[in-house]
Parts: C-alpha cells; structure tokens; sequence
C-alpha cells in the first residue's frame, strides 16, 4: 500500500469492506486495507492501526486487515480467503465504541500508515521478526509470535541465571488464552524437567494486562498446561519505560515492553538470497558485492519480554541446560502448540508455508528424525554441501535438536547460551553460505542494561 495507490480490498471471507464514513457514525462498520505487496507486515502500517485500535476495545467497528500471498504489488486480492495464500493474510478483528472516536481513530490509521510508507518506505518502530520471507506469524496473529530466547549468568553473580523469552513484535498485550512457557532439559535427554509458564488475563479497557507465572517440575513439567508451583500471582504488565520487576523469594520475574535487542539487517538478506516465487531463502546472490545495506531493521523495535533471573541451583545443570521457548493457545477447548524457540533464525531460515506449522507444534526429541533431510536439503542449495557435509555441519553447531544449549560454568556467547550482543544473523548466514557471505558489520543495541530485565526501556512510539 503506497500513498495514493491505497484501494479498497475486495472481500475476503467473512469480512465486509465498508469504509469508515465521517466522524460520528454509529452502528458497525468493517475497515479493509489492502496490504498487497507489503513485504513484512509487522513492519509496517499494521503496527500503526493496531496500536491505535488496542486502545479502544470497546467501540462497535471492526478493522480487517487483508494482506493476501502470493498477490502481485497494485492488483486487488482475491475474495478467497481460503485459498493457500489465506496462511499468509491477517485478519486483525476489535469491536469498537461507535461514534467520533472510532471514526476519527481509523481514518488516522490510515492517514499515519501513508505518511509513513512515504517517509520511510514502511519502516516502523516495532519488531521486524521475520519468520522466513513468505512466513507470517502462528495462526496470522503476532501475539502468538515467539521472538527470541536468552540465556546467560546474570552480572556480577555467576551463581544467577537470566532467562529472557521475547514474544509479540507489535509489544502489546499478549493471548489470553495462550501459555508461553521456557522449557528446559537439565539430563540431556531432550524431555521437559522444568518449565516456566506465563499465563496473561484480558486486556483491561485502558490497555492494561496482568500474568502470573509456575515453575513444574517432573512430569508435571510435561503437561501442556500452566501447571506446578504459582511464583507470581497477577502481576501487572509494564508497557512503559518503567520495568515492573517483581521479587518472589530467590526469584525476580518481569513482564513488558522492552527495547529489541535483536539487531538485523532485512533488506541485506533480501539482496542475499533468490526467493522468487515466493520461496524461502534457496540459493544465495555471491557476486562479489556485499549483499548488506548497514542499516538496522531493528533499531528502534520494541517486543514483549518475559524475564525471570533465579539461582542456577534450582535448574540443576547437568551441566548443561537445554532450553527452549514454547506457545500454546486454546483452540476448541484443547492448548494447542503454534510457536516454538530455541537456536536463534531457526525457522526463518530452514522452514517453509508447507513446513512451519508442524515444525512450530513438533518436540525437540523428535528434530534429529524428523526434520534433519530438510535441513540438509536447503544447505545443498544454500551451500552446495554434500549430505555428509551438512549432517556434520548441523552436528557442529548444534542444531537439532532445536534447543538453545547453556552450560553455566562457561562465559555465556552464542552457541553456549545468548547474550544481547552476538551477531546470530552473521553466524546463521555464514553456515549457509559456508562462509563466502562477508559479515553483515551491524553493531549491537546500545540501551542494554546492566540490571534486571536487562533490556533497555521501550521506544516511544512514533505515529503522530
């Protein structure tokens, strides 16, 4: 959607397309924008209207957002929603207070997403998480979205560990029938023997959110509910720059909008890779020429962080900790598995439209069987390795199981836990490529903190 080509979507499945009229109009109406040829949709105009309509949950309008796979730039996407590419449309539905406020909130909308796709080609300030070119977020909705994962002693006490679980590149409130969840594995067999589940309420009518948090243990661990022992009951949410950090006995919880510490340069890895015809990353561009923009997708991105800093002691490390992230929501009465997280641009790179569900649903006990042909496929194309030399490559860098693997009583940097600071897109890229990518040269964020949660507060948002 670029300035004055903006149209009107035609209709998709079960969305109306009556445009917001004048100020004051009352009963229901159904804004659609037609986001044909938006490349990345959290980065652009979506974040705009959504951080708009959160606040106003109670109007009678609904806003559907349609972005269409697979449609070419400046052609109108087809009524279908049910077609493949409906995997790759949002639908993004809030009932509104009718009346001035709703009327006046859209059409500002989508007066700021033109003004800002002109001033900045789409660039907004949220997290550009990118899950493949062509994949979106779990069941089209970002909340679901699992960004990144962190694990490293905390400063000055070796004996702590921080870790860190990113979700939501839009940096609002997150499912409330969703359980987010670390796992971790303490005896290297690749099974549940703690976990840390968040669970959220509703969003209040002024945007707010609380959570509580378990710890399980055991089989209890492996239960896909928000089961075991509740440290944090009905903590609130902070979505300014004031971190709510919560202390319950030896633990310190926190739950917010924080700065993205995750840096990237997303344009640089479109120039990378041939992803004609809507193909994730296959055979990549080495012309001789950098590939890089130096300009960081990230910069000024926000997500929603959980964070929780405890004694290494309670996790028992073995002496390593296997870890990794996990969102379920509820679908027809039964917690159904839709994200995951663990290496670093995992499913970015190596997943497909055809793939990503099952491997976001799959466990990490299960990756080495299932999933180690397709791997060693897309580094035949990537990489022109044999099947020997992939396999022995994945091996190396650990990467299946798909478990971000932490020893303790090591300095923490990637592969050995995660900090704020390592370039993963340089370290993904460069096995890909088998080295012939030059590095990316970004630099990482500097509005880290050297206190819990340790991300820097969030940016101001910047749609006036």
């Amino acid at each position: 959607m670029r300035g004055a080509d903006r149209q009107v979507a035609d209709r998709p499945t079960g969305c109306s397309t009556h445009a917001v009229r004048a100020a004051g109009v009352t009963g229901t109406r159904t804004l659609t924008v037609d986001l044909t040829g938006v490349t990345h949709l959290a980065s652009t105009g979506v974040a705009a209207l959504h951080q708009l309509t959160v606040l106003h949950k109670d109007n009678g309008t609904i806003l559907c957002l349609y972005a269409p796979g697979g449609a070419s730039p400046g052609k109108s996407p087809g009524s279908d929603c049910s077609q493949r590419g409906a995997r790759r449309c949002c639908r993004l539905a809030w009932m509104h207070r009718p009346g001035r406020e709703c009327a006046a909130l859209c059409r500002t909308g989508v007066r700021a997403y033109q003004r800002f796709h002109e001033r900045t080609s789409g660039e907004l300030d949220v997290s550009n998480h990118f899950t493949g070119l062509s994949l979106g977020s779990p069941l089209g909705d970002p909340r679901l979205d699992l960004c990144d994962l962190y694990a490293f002693a905390a400063p000055g006490d070796r004996s702590r560990t921080v870790l860190i679980l990113n979700a939501n590149p839009g940096a609002d409130a997150l499912h409330p029938d969703a359980v987010y969840r670390l796992n971790i594995d303490n005896d290297g067999d690749d099974l549940v023997d703690i976990a840390f589940s968040w669970v959220f309420s509703p969003p209040a009518a002024d945007g707010g959110q609380t959570y509580s948090v378990f710890m399980a243990t055991g089989a209890q661990a492996r239960s896909p509910e928000a089961g075991g022992v509740r440290i944090v009951a009905d903590a609130a949410v902070s979505f300014g720059p004031q971190a709510n950090v919560v202390s319950s006995g030896s633990f310190m919880v926190a739950v917010g909008s924080r700065s993205d510490a995750f840096y990237f340069d997303f344009d640089g890895i479109k120039n990378l890779f041939d992803t004609s015809g809507n193909r994730n990353f296959t055979a990549p561009h080495l012309s001789g020429r950098s590939p890089w923009t130096g300009v960081d997708s990230n910069a000024t991105a926000n997500v929603c962080s959980m964070a929780i800093e405890l004694p290494t002691a309670e996790l028992k490390p073995g002496p390593e900790l296997r870890i990794w992230g996990r969102c379920s929501v509820l679908r027809d009465g039964e917690l159904v598995h839709v994200d995951r997280a663990g290496h670093p641009s995992m499913s970015s790179f190596f997943n497909t439209d055809e793939t990503k569900e099952e491997y976001n649903a799959s466990e990490p006990v299960h990756d080495r069987s299932r999933w180690t042909d397709q791997f060693v496929h897309l580094l035949g194309h990537t990489g022109g390795y044999t099947r020997e030399e992939a396999v022995a490559a994945l091996d190396e860098h650990g990467l299946l199981p798909d478990m971000l693997r932490f020893d303790p009583t090591r300095p923490a940097k990637y592969p050995n836990g995660r900090t704020f600071t390592e370039d993963v897109i340089d370290i993904r890229v460069a096995l890909l490529t088998r080295n012939e990518a030059p590095p990316t040269g970004l630099k990482p964020h500097t509005d880290i903190m050297d206190r819990f949660p340790y991300l820097g507060a969030p940016h101001p948002a910047a749609i006036s």
